[in-house]
């Protein structure tokens, strides 16, 4: 079974790539650039005269003949896709600015999906804020200032993300200090509220001393003088999550968690040479 949702005014771009069911978006002579390609999850961007704007298309499957197609498991890559759209959805409710989703499709099988797609509207006009700050260093507040707010406004409604590295926040290069977009949010770990989680270094749980930590290493490794964006970055987060009370010991323990992340690459890298 296969099944395609489209947003409204969106049928005219399924039309124009020729996809009436899931399998078409692997068709030979499909349209487009791949430029992210895992082996059974890729990403193309299309770019078509008549269209106002680039598309993004993810597209994921258990190639024809693979066992995984009629046994169960590998459940993250099955609802890979279903969940970045739902995260999707969800982001733009709490005002971030995401990518618009224009297009999903799943095909099913015995034990669940076993392909799918997800059309993405390019960012028009937005930049890689890795990329612009290492362009632009004397302005790296601007990005504290963007991931703060943005990470600080999920974290408020128990929402942590797992990978939350610079590459996935996007600035406006005309207004940096505009609010910021976010990309590639398949993995996103929910937390009821009132939920308490066990925080412990080298425990990989959704609380935000993992994501902060993980956030920190991401500012340090990137730009040499990094003092400037992580006061900003605090401020932001710390306003955003309403946590100015606790900010102190908060801060404490995410350094803990920095120095036993940094001590256990070592480690690591130690063992793979």
């Amino acid at each position: 079974m296969s099944e395609v949702w489209t947003a409204e005014g969106a049928q005219k771009v399924l039309s124009g790539l020729g996809i009436e069911q899931v399998e078409d978006a692997w068709r030979p002579g499909f349209p487009g650039a791949l430029v992210n390609d895992r082996g059974d999850r890729q990403v193309v961007r299309i770019e078509i005269p008549e269209w106002d704007r680039a598309i993004y298309l993810k597209r994921w499957r258990f190639p024809p003949g693979s066992p995984s197609r009629w046994l169960p498991g590998k459940n993250a890559l099955r609802n890979r896709g279903a969940s970045e759209f739902r995260n999707l959805k969800d982001l733009f409710g709490f005002g971030i600015k995401v990518p618009a989703p224009l297009f999903f499709g799943e095909e099913r099988g015995l034990f669940g999906p076993v392909a799918s797609i997800l059309g993405l509207e390019d960012l028009a006009g937005y930049d890689c804020s890795l990329d612009w700050g290492k362009e632009h260093p004397e302005a790296l507040g601007a990005v504290g200032r963007g991931v703060g707010k943005i990470l600080g406004t999920l974290h408020a409604a128990g929402i942590y993300h797992r990978s939350p590295g610079l590459k996935h926040f996007y600035l406006d290069p005309s207004d940096p200090d505009a609010p910021f977009a976010m990309i590639d949010v398949p993995r996103l770990d929910r937390v009821a509220p009132g939920t308490t989680v066990k925080a412990t270094p080298g425990k990989d749980v959704p609380c935000p001393e993992r994501d902060l930590s993980k956030t920190l290493l991401a500012f340090r490794g990137a730009f040499l003088e990094s003092d400037s964006l992580e006061s900003a970055f605090w401020d932001a987060y710390l306003s955003a999550v309403d946590r100015v009370d606790d900010a102190d010991s908060l801060r404490e323990a995410v350094e803990e968690w920095v120095s036993y992340r940094k001590s256990d690459r070592e480690k690591r890298s130690t063992r793979k040479a």
